[in-house]
């Protein structure tokens, strides 16, 4: 059951685990699951942080869920819905896939974005597509029914992300005689630059 009787949490980190962090809050440690991808973006101990917070109910017991943005927990609360999805597989989603990822995997009914989260297969990554179909929309407009539309499309079937094709379009000559393929070229070139 998701309740939102906690929506937000501010507080001080006491420590950070591989898939947790405890928050102390006026007096009170609490201790939050958070998707891995946002545990390398956290600040050390004892730095202040706020985080966008799902509280779930089940079988007597309660469990708090933390997120660095709001895409990220509705992305949460939007795949426990599905059956067979519970917060555990959810939260593994989230540390794999962003929700522009996701959202965009969805879209494209890219399978093989989402088997390579574990617990993840074929059949499960077929559900996922079916029940989200429609109800997931890209964060960033821009990258859907845009000039680069096909790039981004051509990049994602590389296998990379939307964080890592933002950042590899910025430089991209966009006039009417430069095919798509020249613009993956540089869009390539540029992502192997960015690894150096």
């Amino acid at each position: 059951m998701v309740t939102s009787l906690i929506s937000m949490i501010r507080g001080n980190i006491q420590n950070i685990g591989d898939e947790w962090l405890d928050l102390a809050v006026g007096g009170i440690v609490f201790r939050i699951a958070v998707p891995t991808s946002n545990i390398s973006q956290l600040d050390p101990k004892g730095s202040k942080i706020e985080l966008f917070t799902s509280l779930q109910v089940r079988e007597g017991s309660m469990s708090l869920f933390g997120f660095l943005t709001e895409d990220e927990r509705k992305t949460f609360e939007i795949l426990i819905n599905i059956n067979g999805i519970g917060p555990k597989m959810a939260l593994n989603l989230l540390s794999i896939l962003s929700p522009d990822s996701l959202s965009s995997a969805v879209n494209l009914g890219d399978i093989n974005a989402f088997t390579v989260v574990p617990g993840v297969g074929k059949k499960m990554a077929s559900r996922i597509i079916l029940e989200l179909k429609g109800k997931v929309d890209l964060s960033d407009q821009q990258y859907k029914n845009s000039p680069d539309e096909e790039l981004t499309n051509a990049l994602m079937s590389l296998g990379y992300t939307l964080s890592e094709i933002r950042k590899a379009v910025l430089n991209i000559d966009y006039s009417d005689s430069v095919t798509l393929e020249d613009k993956v070229r540089s869009a390539l070139n540029n992502l192997s630059n960015s690894d150096t």
